[in-house]
């Protein structure tokens, strides 16, 4: 299979802080080559293709999604990473299990897997029932087990012609004792795959907003630069709620990482961090979990059409009252080499922590939050060559201690 060169996206994912959390970012499916794809439920096919991760590394409950379409099908590989692979021979709900949900706008298409072991063989349902026209397998694998997929198009409720993009949201359950009556783990994750080709509708504006449900009142940006420069002209970048939306003779969407609308904390924007004039999109999202609260600075950039996320840096961090959070902006200079705009992110005063008590993880999806206490992590400088997010320490006094 050849080489995909994609751009690679950093994904706001589950940590320790935030396990199951979901989001949604965009993962850029190809279209595959004549005769490259058996569905038989092993990866060997799948070398080269981007993939998204869920849960990092963790060898007991994480997975990585790939994907590859055409404009009747789309093939799903999904390597699920468990140290106990755990089936009963009657279904339990500690047993472990895949979900898959897509849609393009219509109902949701359901998809549950259980991985075959020993002599139970994978059951596989779709909405709830046997689907012939949906083709999988599952493998076991040394480190877990892994499914295939091959999915009609037609049979996801709102896909039509003009169609850019499915949406497809997962959740592994991983159990670890057989029989038990709750899983071990429960991760979700929600993603928007972009499709190639189509028709571009007559009208893509509206067909923006009835794809995503965005009234033209909620719209809080809509500009035109440069946004990719893989393409000719300037780029029509909406923002409203949780949604940015690239328009061009088609478009396509990211629908933010947060749970509610007021979650998307203060204006869409967008900069220059390469310093060439092109623009990336800023937005800061709260995020929600396991009694605590972040939030997060996202970077957006685009390739063929497609919106894709560059970067992540936590700029804020709370629990029982305790909080860490940093001030941005955005300075004409600041890189240790050459020119260019940089965007500066200074921890404020801590509350509640201070060096001896806080006893945080940091972030393994983002740059993690900056510590006023710390002489290495007060702050930073990020700017960006290409799509690729450099950093360096903020020198000099240091404010806020």
């Amino acid at each position: 299979m050849r080489d995909v060169a994609r751009v690679l996206a950093i994904a706001v994912g589950a940590i320790a802080l935030f396990g199951g959390r979901a989001h949604a970012d965009t993962l850029l499916c190809e279209e595959p080559e004549a005769d490259e794809l058996t569905i038989d439920g092993m990866l060997d096919d799948w070398g080269g293709v981007k993939k998204a991760r869920l849960n990092g590394g963790d060898r007991d409950a994480s997975l990585e999604l790939r994907c590859l379409a055409d404009r009747t099908t789309l093939w799903l590989a999904v390597d699920v990473k468990d140290e106990h692979v755990v089936r009963s021979a009657t279904a339990t709900p500690g047993d472990d299990r895949l979900e898959l949900k897509l849609d393009a706008g219509g109902a949701a298409l359901t998809i549950a897997i259980a991985p075959g072991v020993g002599k139970l063989p994978p059951t596989i349902a779709v909405n709830g029932r046997r689907e012939r026209a949906v083709v999988a397998e599952t493998s076991l694998q040394p480190a877990g087990w892994s499914v295939e997929l091959a999915i009609p198009l037609a049979k996801v409720a709102g896909y039509g012609a003009s169609t850019s993009a499915v949406t497809v949201a997962y959740t592994l359950r991983d159990g670890d004792v057989p029989g038990s009556k709750t899983p071990e783990t429960t991760l979700t994750d929600r993603r928007t795959l972009s499709l190639p080709g189509g028709t571009a509708p007559a009208d893509p504006f509206q067909a923006f907003l009835d794809a995503t449900g965005l009234g033209k009142a909620a719209i809080a940006l809509d500009t035109k630069v440069e946004l990719d420069k893989g393409t000719p002209g300037l780029e029509r970048v909406i923002a409203g709620k949780r949604v940015i939306g690239l328009l061009g003779e088609r478009f396509s969407f990211v629908q933010l990482p947060a749970d509610r609308d007021d979650d998307v904390i203060g204006k869409v924007a967008v900069a220059d961090l390469r310093g060439d004039g092109s623009k990336v999109v800023l937005a800061v999202v709260r995020q929600r979990g396991a009694g605590a609260v972040r939030d997060v600075l996202l970077g957006f950039g685009a390739h063929q059409g497609q919106l894709a996320q560059l970067f992540a840096i936590e700029v804020r961090r709370e629990r029982d009252g305790h909080r860490l959070e940093s001030q941005w902006k955005l300075a004409a200079k600041g890189r240790p080499a050459g020119k260019g705009p940089v965007l500066e992110v200074v921890a404020r005063k801590a509350t509640g922590w201070d060096a001896d008590s806080y006893a945080e993880e940091d972030a393994s999806d983002a740059q993690p939050i900056a510590l006023p206490w710390d002489d290495d992590r007060w702050g930073a400088r990020y700017w960006l060559i290409g799509d690729k997010l450099s950093a360096a320490p903020m020198t000099g006094a240091r404010p806020n201690r």
